[in-house]
């Protein structure tokens, strides 16, 4: 996904796809930013891998929109688990004002996204 926010920034989710031993595979990053004055890529909300030890199934984040005030980008928190994923997704949201990301407090959002 692709989104342009205020004054002619650039969001995208990035990632990197490759074969291996003639097997395909797709490596997320996370989101980044391509500031309009220099277009030099820069990671505001990296991927989380998963992690057995801590029994956490990770998450990369998938850019849902953008506020009508440009000022909120909201994230699909997406686990590396498409069973689980089918279940509905968390929502969090990054503020381009404070370039923060903030984690939904609210854990009973949850976004299911619909097929069509």
């Amino acid at each position: 996904n692709l989104t342009v926010g205020e004054n002619q920034k650039v969001y995208a989710e990035k990632y990197h796809y490759y074969t291996k031993d003639a097997n395909k595979y797709v490596q997320d990053y996370g989101v980044v930013l391509f500031p309009p004055d220099n277009k030099k890529e820069r990671l505001i909300i990296p991927s989380q891998p998963s992690d057995d030890r801590q029994n956490s199934l990770g998450m990369y984040p998938v850019i849902a929109g953008v506020s009508k005030d440009f000022r909120f980008l909201f994230i699909f928190e997406h686990p590396h688990s498409a069973s689980m994923a089918a279940d509905g997704l968390e929502l969090g949201f990054y503020d381009t004002k404070i370039n923060k990301y903030i984690k939904s407090k609210n854990q009973q959002i949850i976004i299911r996204r619909s097929c069509k």
